[in-house]
């Protein structure tokens, strides 16, 4: 198996480490279970190191903290465990099915419910919403669109590099944007994120990968797994967990806001009843 990411990161700084950080390294290396399950001051006390340690460890090996080192962790623990318990069943059908439901139930132990309701609160608050993505998640941004377009919410999806860079210049404090970005990793994109930054314009940020640039440059990042342990299945980008996080989300905001709740079934029940009357005329 290859070296998982949080592991490669540990191997290739531990000459930078000190004595103490060494220590946790080695605890991290052998129980990454009990890091995953553990809060920062349960750990420190595991361990035996103090707490400023720990975030000064995680931050030496390119994390924001432990939360975000942690969120990571748990990530390499999904895809050990999906690869090591994949079921070898002849049918392909199975396979192809085991997949995705495996990779749907990582999701409550990565994603943080406190960021969602924070996301959910921008949304609530902001008059304008955008969202930037490009070819390999437009079907993600259309559909996380086409659920706040039924709480009459305005939003507009930008994937022309020329447009975004345009839209940055005119965010401003009551707008949010959202960035729908797999790797992370899109230059291209960096500038543009700063100056929407230095507008007070909130970022959220969907990734499958922590500690990038562009997590560094977002308000809140939602991060979503997008692998499978079958290289077989693996032929086309991983939509339906970024899918089922916007669901989330979403329900979430309707639950916790009985107007937009009203303003969802009334929309639900037009839509419908559209659909109705044009197929009358089948």
């Amino acid at each position: 198996m290859n070296e998982s990411l949080v592991i490669h990161k540990i191997n290739s700084n531990k000459h930078n480490l000190t004595m103490l950080e060494k220590k946790i390294a080695a605890y991290v290396l052998e129980w990454p279970s009990q890091v995953e399950s553990s809060t920062i001051s349960s750990l420190s006390k595991k361990i035996g190191v103090s707490e400023a340690s720990i975030n000064r460890f995680c931050k030496k090996i390119g994390y924001k903290g432990y939360n975000s080192f942690k969120i990571a962790i748990a990530q390499d623990n999904y895809y050990k465990g999906m690869q090591g318990k994949h079921n070898n069943t002849d049918s392909y059908i199975d396979s192809f099915f085991y997949d995705y439901k495996e990779l749907l139930l990582t999701i409550p132990s990565i994603i943080k419910e406190e960021t969602i309701d924070k996301v959910c609160e921008k949304i609530t608050n902001s008059q304008q919403i955008y969202i930037i993505s490009f070819v390999d998640t437009n079907s993600v941004a259309l559909h996380l669109k086409n659920h706040l377009s039924l709480l009459n919410m305005s939003c507009e999806i930008y994937s022309d590099l020329f447009m975004i860079k345009l839209l940055a210049n005119k965010c401003q404090e009551n707008d949010l944007v959202f960035v729908i970005n797999y790797s992370g990793k899109t230059n291209l994109l960096n500038d543009t994120l700063e100056t929407i930054k230095q507008n007070n314009t909130p970022i959220i940020l969907f990734t499958s990968y922590d500690s990038t640039e562009l997590v560094k440059q977002s308000t809140e990042s939602i991060i979503i797994p997008n692998e499978l342990p079958s290289k077989e299945n693996h032929y086309f980008p991983i939509l339906i967990a970024y899918f089922s996080v916007i669901d989330f989300l979403i329900n979430r905001l309707i639950v916790s806001n009985k107007h937009l709740k009203k303003v969802r079934i009334e929309n639900d029940g037009t839509l419908m009843g559209n659909f109705i009357n044009t197929n009358s005329f089948l």
